[in-house]
């Protein structure tokens, strides 16, 4: 079970720069996250211990999970999720991921509006 936000003890300054020099030695490391955990800190915990190492190091993340009380502030509409990876990445203080995945289907979403949002993020990533 997650802890509650308020739980979330904060990290020592100098805890983020030997837990990832640690990480860092170990080849094919892979870090698995989502915007959800615990409400977005997993990501920015993520964020900081690899932003020295981010080229060294796999990191995968979610989209779904409701992040506000608005209509398109969760499930996989287009607008939540080219929102949400906007958001991810600046959290995980990365301009790209490995893996971006769905956390669970959304039977509301048609597929090919998912389809159509892998295409368009595609089409920027190539510069088309």
């Amino acid at each position: 079970m997650p802890l509650p936000i308020q739980s979330i003890p904060s990290i020592p300054e100098e805890i983020p720069s030997t837990v990832s020099t640690s990480i860092c030695c170990i080849p094919g490391y892979f870090f698995d996250t989502a915007n959800v955990y615990p409400k977005t800190h997993s990501e920015e915990i993520i964020g900081e211990l690899l932003k020295d190492h981010r080229d060294e190091i796999a990191v995968a993340t979610k989209v779904y999970g409701q992040m506000g009380d608005k209509l398109n502030q969760g499930g996989l509409a287009l607008v939540h999720v080219s929102n949400q990876i906007e958001s991810s990445l600046k959290r995980l203080q990365t301009d790209h991921v490995n893996l971006y995945q769905i956390h669970r289907l959304n039977y509301e979403t048609p597929i090919e509006e998912i389809a159509r949002l892998k295409i368009y993020k595609l089409n920027q990533i190539l510069g088309n």
